[in-house]
Parts: structure tokens; C-alpha cells; sequence
């Protein structure tokens, strides 16, 4: 918990954040018991939502990737999947180079000097 309360601050959202809310369980046990664990991360984060004002919950772990759609029903606000957000921003960043580069838009890296390279890995630093 404390850790993401510092990197939300650190990233200028301490603003957004309605709470952190940990469980106890690891992705292992979660993973073992997942009704269990569905019900405890329903209480969760209607508890974010109820008691602390969030008007969208993310859950967040590999070990909880794949939840959210089953949890989703149970709340009136949206639930983000980290996991499955974090691949989609990639996807989309990976999409957007390929089309620009595809389209010539990527404007060449500019040359290096370099120190101690061999000639060849030299003259590919240097641009040509």
C-alpha cells in the first residue's frame, strides 16, 4: 500500500487516489480458491467505491489479471485490469510506431560519436 500511495504521489494523481486497498491472499493462493477470492475482492472494492468515493477501481497483479470481468457486474463503477490495461497501452504504443514508421515519419537518429567501438559498429553510430 504504501509503496503505490508514493508512486501515485510521485506521478502528480495523489489528487485522483481514492484509497489503496491491499488483500492479504498472493496471486498463488487467489489463484487456488477464486471463489473465495472473488468474493473478498467484490467486498474490496465496493469498499473503495462506498466508503471512499472511487469512481473506478483498478485491480492491480498479475496474480488478479482476468478478474475484473468477473467482478465488473457486482459494481456500479468501472473495474480496470491492470494487466490487461497495461498490455492495451502497449499494443496501442506498438501500433502507432509501426504506423509511423511504415509512413516514414520517424525522423532518423542522429549521429553518435563513439569511443573504443569497433569500426564497423562506428560507422553505423556515426549514420552512415
Amino acid at each position: 500500500g504504501p509503496m503505490l500511495r508514493e508512486f501515485v504521489a510521485s506521478i502528480g494523481l495523489q489528487e485522483r487516489l481514492a484509497v489503496v486497498a491491499t488483500v492479504t491472499p498472493s496471486g498463488a493462493e487467489i489463484a487456488q480458491n477464486q471463489e473465495q477470492a472473488i468474493e473478498m475482492l467484490i467486498k474490496a472494492c465496493r469498499s473503495a467505491v462506498m466508503d471512499h468515493g472511487a469512481d473506478s477501481v483498478i485491480l492491480g497483479g498479475a496474480g488478479l489479471a482476468g478478474l475484473a470481468r468477473v467482478i465488473q457486474d457486482h459494481l456500479t463503477v468501472p473495474l480496470i485490469d491492470s494487466v490487461e490495461a497495461v498490455v492495451g497501452a502497449a499494443e496501442r504504443l506498438g501500433s502507432i510506431a509501426l504506423r509511423k514508421e511504415q509512413a516514414g515519419s520517424f525522423a532518423p537518429t542522429p549521429p553518435t560519436e563513439t569511443v573504443g567501438l569497433a569500426p564497423s559498429l562506428a560507422k553505423l553510430m556515426a549514420g552512415h
